[in-house]
């Protein structure tokens, strides 16, 4: 096998035809992080985006993997931290080392942290594995609310008696799959940066690539890629609203936000719900969550997907240190210094936050 890489500038119409039939030839590569136009995305708002090309003897092209590179030798899958699903575009069996990998893109080191382990190319390089729930609608809604009732769940008939709530309180609910007003937009980025700043998270709109690439995919939208802006309304009052990535049926759940006046009301969910029992007229045939197993999504998931993070390393004393820091984070965690460890951990945070999305 021969690797190589290539700058996403370089890439030509026929080679994305070739990655659009080796994505849809692969069934667990349904996601619309593995569509070319994220990739493509991606490279219009960022300069070091590159993509790995595996070629058999002969030179035809086995796989391809959209990666940025960081710095003068290393890489990350593209998108960095905004990209959900990660995998080479092509047979989930296809055979290299890690090495072979590094060597041939001329990096030494390769992290990853959502990385599908039904290809299990960097598997013996995971620190951690971790699920990411799906709603499969393929069947439409009737049969998906049948799956979770013999689950049994009771989270569908919760969110349907305050869905009736809401209607019947603040006004009758209407779902727009794609909400194109500015006010949408603008108060989707407000509910987002105040809800980071109530959790302390990192504020992902802040940097001005991120939102430059979440307008670019809503405003080129076509039938088989885009960005959707989902709201929900309660007469002409904005209950919540939900940015996320729409490619051949899958619905990618990406960022959820909701009015913190009607929150006894669970907006969010209801949103979930309406997309999901409108999923048939919606061309939806499946809502991912995205990784985590958090309780809400376990309440309302029907499987899930595996994914993994881990570090592929040329230098054995860099992989080592790296090793030992993670292994000594996660004792701290579970010891009682995690309290006092606090202050310190959210600079460290702040400051790898920073060096993902600069």
């Amino acid at each position: 096998m021969r690797i190589e890489l290539i700058h996403a500038n370089e890439f030509s119409d026929s080679d994305r035809t070739h990655w659009r039939q080796l994505q849809l030839a692969n069934p667990s590569l349904d996601s619309p992080y593995f569509h070319p136009n994220f990739t493509a995305a991606v490279n219009a708002v960022r300069s070091e985006t590159h993509i790995a090309v595996f070629r058999d003897l002969a030179g035809r092209a086995l796989g391809y993997l959209p990666m940025e590179r960081i710095g003068r030798d290393a890489a990350r899958p593209i998108g960095g931290r905004l990209s959900d699903y990660q995998a080479i575009i092509g047979p989930n069996d296809i055979a290299f080392g890690a090495q072979e990998f590094l060597r041939g893109c001329k990096l030494s080191r390769f992290q990853f942290d959502h990385w599908l382990t039904s290809q299990p190319c960097f598997s013996a390089a995971f620190y951690t594995t971790d699920g990411s729930p799906y709603l499969d609608l393929s069947e439409g809604f009737p049969a998906y609310e049948k799956t979770r009732r013999e689950m049994g769940a009771d989270e569908l008939k919760q969110t349907q008696r305050k869905a009736r709530k809401v209607g019947r309180e603040v006004g009758e609910l209407r779902l727009v799959f794609h909400d194109e007003s500015e006010n949408a937009w603008q108060q989707l980025l407000a509910w987002k940066s105040e809800q980071y700043e109530r959790t302390n998270a990192t504020d992902i709109f802040a940097y001005p690539w991120t939102r430059q690439l979440l307008e670019n995919m809503a405003r080129d939208r076509d039938a088989e890629f885009g960005g959707v802006i989902n709201t929900l309304y309660a007469g002409d009052t904005l209950l919540a609203a939900h940015y996320g990535l729409y490619a051949d049926g899958v619905l990618h759940w990406w960022f959820p936000t909701y009015s913190q006046e009607y929150q006894k009301y669970s907006p969010g969910r209801i949103l979930l719900l309406e997309l999901a029992r409108q999923s048939g007229d919606l061309g939806i045939s499946k809502i991912d969550l995205g990784r985590g197993m958090t309780s809400y999504k376990m309440r309302t998931m029907t499987g899930i997907t595996e994914v993994g993070d881990g570090t592929v390393d040329l230098s054995p004393l860099r992989k080592f240190a790296t090793d030992t820091w993670r292994r000594t984070l996660e004792r701290v965690r579970n010891s009682p210094l995690r309290a006092p460890a606090r202050v310190p951990g959210r600079v460290y945070y702040r400051v790898r936050e920073w060096f993902e999305f600069r």
